[in-house]
Parts: structure tokens; C-alpha cells; sequence
């Protein structure tokens, strides 16, 4: 929740504290779908204990919300190339509403099909799949070369953010207010539609939208503008239509062309390994304490902040 300014890349100093307000709805944005998982994975005991879903069953919901979550990934993160930003992130923050307000339907009617959870899953992980490739592409739109690592390396804090208010939203309605699961829920789609509200009606998210130039850029168009000069009339004006189309559509590469560049492959296995370990703690590990080791509800509920997201 900070401001940036010109040394972050853009140059004017005033005008660049757009910048904070782009910083702040991205971080809310992620922070909200992290609140939903860790929110879910609270409810996961409470489902079971009221026999509307077994224990098998649970693993089917999250083998699918993920093999959902990465096939989004794969290919509408393409589309958030090609589409207005605020557009492809509000498409996505509308199915996870959508999701989550049918799982909180089925919990109030006490419906056990599991099937019907199954195709809320496959929902929810297509729809929170355009947040990470959706948030990074705007975060990456604002940010200069110069401070980029410093300032994402702030903002990638809202994945442990989101899981913090998520586990304390469920410490509040489950020993506090002693409420049922469904109102746990009822919290985190709350906070996805305040953060779809922000997206929809505040958000900017390219720095032209507003008059910004980033430094870098203005330093690329100088070069491009001296390397035209060396051109014919007739190859400007080719290399002029085809940079006007590409920046109209907002064309990015394809997944072969971006496998190809040095490193992303490599990457790709490294971050995966991570990922397959967070989730599993994520996702599990509250609830085989409560139970399998018989631990409270709170006591659970701080093993896994302390352990993991804090």
C-alpha cells in the first residue's frame, strides 16, 4: 500500500502516483482469490462433518479446480494479450462469483451432489485463472525496468495476504461467531465483489490511459524513430501499419515462440515444484490436523499461519 514515483519508471512525478492506485487494486484483486481458497479450504472439515461431501470427493473438487485453474493459465493468458485488461479480469472475477455464490446455494439447501460441486470447481478454476496472468500483465504495463523486482517483490506479498484474511475470516464466523461454513463463504465473495466493483470502475490499466509515459518506452520510440530515418518511404510505412496493428490488438506471442525463450522452460519446472508443495499445504494440511491429529479449530488455524504464510 504504497505509492511509487518517477523512480519507478514513469516520468512524471505527479502524475505516476496512478501508479499506487493500480498497486493497491491488484493487490486487493489477487488478495481476494487467495482468501477464497484459504476460505474453502477452512469449510472443507465442516462439509464432511455434515456429510454433503466425503473425503474422496473432496480431492475430485480440487484435482479438478486446479487441472481447471492451470488449463486457464495456458490459454486465456494469451487472451489477456489481445483484450482490454479490466475487461478479461472482470470476466474472470465474475465466474468465481458465480462459483462460489452456486457452492454457497448448495450448502444452505443442504444439496450433497457432488456433481453439481464438481461443476462449480471446474467454474471457480477457470475463472481465477485470469487473475495471475490478468494482475502481472497491468503490474508490468506500470512498472520500470529499474524498480520492477522492488516493487513486485511488495506486491507478490498479497497471495500470503489473501490466505492470512481468509484463515482469520474463518477464525472470526467458526470460534467467534459460531456460524456455519456457508457464511465463511458468503465473507470471501464479499470481498471478490468489492475488488470486482474497484476493477470495473476504477481501474486503469494502461499508463497511456491516463497521459503516463513510461521512460522506457519513450527511449525505445527515440531508437525507432532513428532507425526509420535509415528506411525507404515505402518500408516505413510497412513497418508503421505493422506496429499500428500489433498495438490496437495488443498481440503477444504465442506458447511455442514463448517455451523457446531462454530460461521459461526452466522456470516453468522450478515454479511447478513450488507450487505443488504450496498448494498441497494450502489446501490439505488444516485439514488433516483437525482431522487426523484432533487439533482445534483455532489451533490448526495458527499451526498453518505460522508455518506456511507468515
Amino acid at each position: 500500500f504504497f505509492f511509487f514515483q518517477a523512480e519507478d519508471g514513469i516520468r512524471d512525478a505527479q502524475e505516476s502516483r496512478g501508479l499506487g492506485d493500480v498497486y493497491k487494486g491488484q493487490y486487493l484483486i489477487y488478495a481476494s482469490m487467495h482468501s477464497q481458497r484459504t476460505a474453502w479450504s477452512s469449510s472443507k472439515e465442516k462439509l464432511v462433518d455434515e456429510k454433503i461431501i466425503d473425503q474422496q470427493s473432496l480431492g475430485n473438487y480440487e484435482t479438478i479446480f486446479l487441472l481447471c485453474y492451470g488449463l486457464g493459465n495456458l490459454f486465456f493468458g494469451r487472451k489477456g494479450d489481445e483484450m482490454d485488461l479490466r475487461l478479461f479480469l472482470g470476466i474472470g472475477l465474475f465466474f468465481t462469483m458465480l462459483s462460489n455464490s452456486l457452492i454457497i446455494f448448495l450448502g444452505f439447501q443442504k444439496i450433497s451432489n457432488v456433481y453439481l460441486y464438481y461443476i462449480c470447481s471446474a467454474i471457480n478454476g477457470f475463472g481465477q485463472s485470469t487473475a495471475w496472468p490478468g494482475t502481472l500483465a497491468i503490474m508490468g504495463q506500470w512498472i520500470g525496468m529499474k524498480s520492477r523486482g522492488f516493487v513486485l517483490g511488495f506486491w507478490t506479498t498479497c497471495a500470503s495476504m489473501g490466505n492470512l484474511l481468509g484463515y482469520s475470516f474463518g477464525n472470526i464466523i467458526f470460534n467467534r461467531l459460531g456460524k456455519s461454513w456457508e457464511y465463511l463463504m458468503m465473507t470471501s465473495l464479499s470481498f471478490i465483489l468489492l475488488c470486482f466493483i474497484l476493477n470495473i470502475f476504477a481501474l486503469k490499466p494502461y499508463p497511456e490511459d491516463v497521459g503516463i509515459i513510461i521512460v522506457e518506452e519513450e527511449k525505445n520510440q527515440e531508437l525507432l524513430q532513428e532507425s526509420m530515418r535509415k528506411l525507404t518511404m515505402e518500408e516505413q510505412e510497412l513497418l508503421y501499419e505493422s506496429i499500428t496493428d500489433n498495438v490496437k490488438l495488443r498481440r503477444g506471442i504465442g506458447f511455442w515462440a514463448a517455451l523457446k525463450i531462454n530460461g521459461v522452460l526452466q522456470y516453468t519446472v522450478v515454479y511447478s515444484c513450488i507450487k505443488a508443495a504450496n498448494f498441497a499445504l494450502l489446501f490439505w494440511l488444516k485439514f488433516y490436523l483437525t482431522k487426523k491429529k484432533n487439533l482445534g479449530e483455532e489451533s490448526s488455524t495458527i499451526l498453518q499461519l505460522s508455518l506456511i504464510h507468515i
